[in-house]
């Protein structure tokens, strides 16, 4: 059960940070708990499976409603209709929760959705599909290869939320192709292996992460990887931590583009984990901010194989054995 994961990550996890730690908090875990134990004890208004579609959705409203199902298909599914809902609790428990395409358009406002089961996003966008999630919405999934939102040919905001997930290769955001990304004031944690904040592959358009927390526990578990992809990923004002070995705080590689301006800090905590990582013809800039790795071989800042890192106004610091403020490899420059 994850309740022991969870405890398990909350009595390994620093209380928080002495001052010379980058200027952010950590991520409430109580949170999670609480979600736990906060599931409504009244009966579920619908318990099969919800398409939505242009002939429907004007029908069916799931305002202050509670949807719980079980089952491979999503929970809900918007397709080629506007819709919206607010305070809507939905669970499924062996696969997906919310699912938006066909050129469809969600407005979720305090949607708490959790999905249990492996390959089990709480929330996809694909397919020219447009979702805004807002006001205090929470996105968990329980195991592993299920990112907590995913979007691929399609558009993703989110403000005041919280994405979670505690299963192993669960990104927090999952952003393929044709993808539009759009933060802000949010948190995102990951608490298990190979599970990066956010993780972005072969995207063509810009993406913005503005006032945001990036919190990931375990190894492999890059704060944001970003992977060939020519449009560029801003991070404004905000943190990025990073809690275990191998865990890079930024990492772009394979041509891809990272921006952190607006005193946005990364953190990285573990042997061979730096705070920021530019490889294979990729580059990162970084203005009026903070880079801090601690761990052996680890470095703030790492470029490698014809790649690029600037850095303006910013400061750069490692600590550990064979560890260094900035490390140049092959034929790069910081």
């Amino acid at each position: 059960p994850f309740e022991d994961k969870i405890v398990s990550v909350l009595r390994n996890t620093p209380a928080g940070f002495t001052s010379r730690h980058p200027p952010y908090l950590q991520l409430p875990l109580a949170l999670i708990i609480a979600m736990m134990f906060s599931d409504p004890l009244l009966a579920a208004d619908f318990t099969t499976a919800l398409q939505l579609g242009a002939g429907n959705a004007a029908s069916i409203s799931l305002d202050h409603k509670h949807v719980e199902v079980i089952g491979p298909a999503a929970a809900l599914t918007v397709q080629g209709a506007d819709y919206s809902l607010r305070d809507t609790w939905l669970r499924n428990g062996a696969g997906p929760g919310v699912g938006v395409g066909g050129s469809g358009h969600l407005q979720a406002a305090g949607l708490d959705a959790t999905t249990h089961g492996s390959g089990a996003p709480a929330l996809r966008v694909d397919t020219q599909g447009r979702v805004q999630l807002s006001a205090a919405s929470s996105l968990l999934t329980t195991d592993g290869r299920s990112p907590a939102a995913m979007v691929q040919d399609g558009e993703l905001q989110v403000s005041d939320s919280s994405l979670h997930t505690l299963g192993v290769l669960s990104p927090g955001i999952e952003v393929g192709s044709n993808a539009l990304l759009h933060v802000e004031r949010s948190q995102i944690e990951t608490l298990e292996m190979t599970s990066a904040g956010i993780r972005e592959t072969s995207n063509g358009l810009a993406g913005l992460v503005r006032d945001s927390q990036i919190h990931t526990h375990q190894a492999e578990s890059a704060g944001v990887l970003v992977s060939g992809s020519s449009g560029t990923l801003t991070l404004s004002h905000t943190g990025v931590l990073t809690d275990a070995g191998s865990s890079t705080g930024v990492w772009a590689e394979n041509g891809s583009h990272v921006v952190l301006d607006q005193g946005s800090t990364v953190h990285s905590r573990g042997d061979v984990a730096d705070a920021v990582s530019a490889s294979r013809n990729s580059s990162i800039e970084m203005s009026d901010g903070q880079l801090f790795s601690e761990g052996a071989r680890s470095a703030a800042a790492r470029a490698a194989s014809g790649s690029s890192i600037t850095l303006l106004g910013s400061r750069a610091l490692a600590v550990g054995p064979q560890a260094a403020g900035l490390i140049i490899e092959d034929d790069a420059r910081i």
